[in-house]
């Protein structure tokens, strides 16, 4: 006696069909994600905003010199990450309008992904010397003893702190790149111009 149940059978014997989005389907998802990084954008550009306002005015009117250096710093380290999202992540669904908005709608999902992937070099990256500079001027003044635990901590926690945060924002980017290749992977499966 065969244990064959027909149902089954149909189901795994049946050719798979590639699903196709139409047009207006792929113009509609890049309007959506079009949407969604200039909101992103706007988010960033308006945190860039207020670090260069607040590390100016702390850069301005610190005593320290190291600790204003290193505001300085966090200053222009603010303006090149502003600068360079706005060179690589801009929203961009206008993009060469003989190419279908497939192609178009691929090449900017391309664009963020690298961008999302890199994020630990421009991003992140720029931002160290500052803090760096910021933190070790809080203990660079002669009552500052190295050889105290204390003094350690002071240094410690909030470098643990920073890299944290910096970690956290590196994985989640690295976890949004991956979303977005999956999105490429679909389309490419799904649609061929």
């Amino acid at each position: 006696m065969t244990d064959r149940d027909p149902l089954k059978t149909l189901w795994t014997n049946q050719t798979e069909e590639p699903v196709t989005m139409s047009e207006a389907g792929i113009r509609a998802r890049a309007e959506k994600f079009d949407s969604t990084i200039g909101w992103r954008n706007a988010r960033e550009y308006l945190a860039g905003a207020f670090v260069v306002v607040f590390f100016g005015y702390y850069a301005v009117t610190r005593e320290n010199p190291v600790q204003q250096l290193g505001a300085a710093a966090v200053v222009l380290a603010a303006l090149f990450v502003t600068w360079r999202l706005a060179a690589m992540g801009g929203a961009s669904s206008a993009g060469d309008p003989a190419a279908s908005w497939f192609a178009r709608h691929r090449a900017h999902l391309v664009r963020q992904r690298e961008m999302l992937r890199t994020v630990w070099k421009w991003y992140a990256l720029p931002f160290v010397p500052g803090l760096t500079l910021m933190i070790a001027g809080r203990h660079a003044y002669p009552e500052f003893r190295l050889h105290e635990l204390d003094a350690w901590v002071a240094l410690a926690l909030p470098t643990a702190f920073l890299a944290a945060v910096f970690g956290g924002i590196v994985w989640l980017n690295h976890v949004a790149a991956k979303k977005l290749q999956a999105e490429i992977d679909e389309l490419d499966h799904g649609n061929r111009d």
